[in-house]
């Protein structure tokens, strides 16, 4: 086992970040990486010099360990900035995370009214409601005024289902604040900056953004492997994966009809975890392949415009309850600084589909054309300003929580107990809803646990929840 490798499939954060920490403990590691870049979701795209990234992907975190890697890694690239991120509600602006003040000030005096009645009659009560979905979790926790006229509305937009159909898992994990009380609370006394998080959508107050784009560490995370003696073999999709008893003994990869077989001491699955009961060989039978078949991603379409001037908008994301777009983003407030012309801002606007579907099939031009009244509307930004536009398609970019899929995912994982030497981790390998900071920890972690045969995450006593790679 000493000359096998540990192969790595998908070169996004996690992949990235398992590599790199094996390495560093004298292991041979090769990744395969579909696409000509690694990166992932956070890679950059260098089109007729401009760089584009797949909508913003900010570092953040409250863990010192991560904040220090980046740093050692792109620390003189980054650029600083505190987070202002705004939500853009029946034409008025609050803002994100929500502030009691700021509902109070900017709502409807007798939608304001509704809503606090609404919850103040919810909240007593809310402990002897079941939370059978994010609509029982948000309804038993903000009122049925808020989620009706918000988090429904919006939600079903970005995920094609209605919040009923989702499990409270999802808004657990995606909601700052855990109820409506606790964002008066949070308004009304004024606490000393902490590390205190959620732990999934982390309150963050600072931003760090390289200047040339989110995948400057991909990039460099790239570089340090190959420094080390790891291989990346780009463009190479992995097709199958061979057991013989309970091991797995070969991995096969493609591209452009040229075939690669590695035989690998471990390896780490990070690309979409659905894909997993057709690789498997021999096949894991009918069972698992319909429980993969019950995992499901939303996909998304960014639509990158290179507009004259900056700054364009008056925050770094506003996110709209009424527009074709979820979220619209200037890099450049991020600290993307150096992507485009210095006299030109980056705009991003994200949409959520499904592969196949009008969105996703849509001509650029076309799409520019049914996003173009949406921007002059707002007083945005006009036709005559826009120097460059690009459409970009991300298969596989949100986890979808459908009610019940902690039970699917029980039953593939039950399954792949039985292979000593098969690992997951990431937001697509591991079914996590998870950012950058995470992805990054869950690769380091689970590197941590093949070469000590343990890790500082007791995994027996966690949920899967609570988990980041398995």
């Amino acid at each position: 086992m000493k000359d096998k490798p540990i192969v790595v499939l998908g070169g996004g954060i996690s992949g990235l970040s398992a590599a790199l920490e094996l390495l560093k403990n004298g292991k041979k590691v090769v990744i395969l990486e579909r696409e000509k870049e690694a990166g992932g979701m956070a890679r950059t795209i260098n089109e007729s010099d401009y760089y584009l990234d797949f909508a913003p992907h900010a570092y953040h975190s409250t863990d010192p360990e991560f904040l220090k890697e980046i740093f050692s890694l792109i620390g003189d690239e980054l650029e600083e900035r505190s987070k202002d991120v705004r939500i853009n509600f029946r034409g008025k602006y609050f803002l994100y995370p929500l502030k009691a003040r700021d509902l109070a000030l900017n709502m409807n005096p007798l939608l304001t009214l509704s809503a606090l009645t609404d919850f103040i009659f919810a909240f007593p009560k809310r402990k002897s409601r079941l939370d059978r979905s994010s609509e029982d979790w948000l309804v038993n926790r903000f009122g049925r005024t808020l989620y009706e006229i918000f988090f429904g509305p919006y939600s079903a937009k970005v995920w094609g289902v209605p919040l009923s159909c989702l499990s409270p898992e999802f808004a657990a994990h995606r909601i700052p604040y855990p109820n409506l009380w606790n964002i008066i609370k949070n308004s009304l006394i004024r606490k000393k900056d902490t590390n205190d998080t959620h732990p999934y959508a982390p309150l963050v107050k600072k931003l760090f953004y390289p200047r040339k784009g989110a995948g400057r560490l991909p990039k460099k995370m790239q570089e340090e492997i190959l420094k080390n003696g790891g291989e990346i073999l780009l463009g190479y999709e992995a097709k199958s994966i061979e057991i013989l008893g309970n091991k797995v003994v070969r991995v096969k990869g493609e591209r452009e009809g040229k075939e690669i077989t590695l035989s690998p001491e471990s390896v780490i699955f990070t690309i979409p975890l659905p894909e997993i009961s057709k690789m498997l060989s021999p096949s894991p039978g009918k069972k698992i392949a319909d429980l993969a078949k019950k995992l499901r991603f939303r996909d998304m379409v960014i639509l990158s415009l290179i507009v004259k001037g900056r700054p364009v908008l008056s925050a770094q994301s506003i996110y709209y309850t009424n527009k074709l777009f979820n979220r619209l983003s200037e890099i450049n407030l991020y600290g993307g600084i150096e992507m485009v012309p210095p006299e030109c801002s980056l705009l991003t606007l994200e949409m959520t589909c499904a592969e196949g579907d009008y969105l996703w099939n849509m001509e650029d031009d076309l799409l520019l054309g049914e996003i173009l009244p949406y921007l002059e509307e707002e007083g945005i930004l006009s036709k005559e300003d826009i120097v460059f536009h690009k459409k970009m398609r991300l298969k596989n970019a949100y986890p979808i929580y459908l009610r019940d899929y902690e039970e699917v995912m029980g039953g593939i994982l039950s399954y792949l107990e039985g292979i000593d030497n098969l690992r997951l981790c990431g937001r697509q390998g591991f079914f996590k809803y998870i950012d950058m900071d995470l992805c990054w920890k869950s690769g380091k972690e689970l590197a941590l646990n093949i070469l000590h045969g343990g890790s500082r995450i007791p995994l027996k006593e966690l949920t899967y929840q609570e988990r980041l790679f398995f």
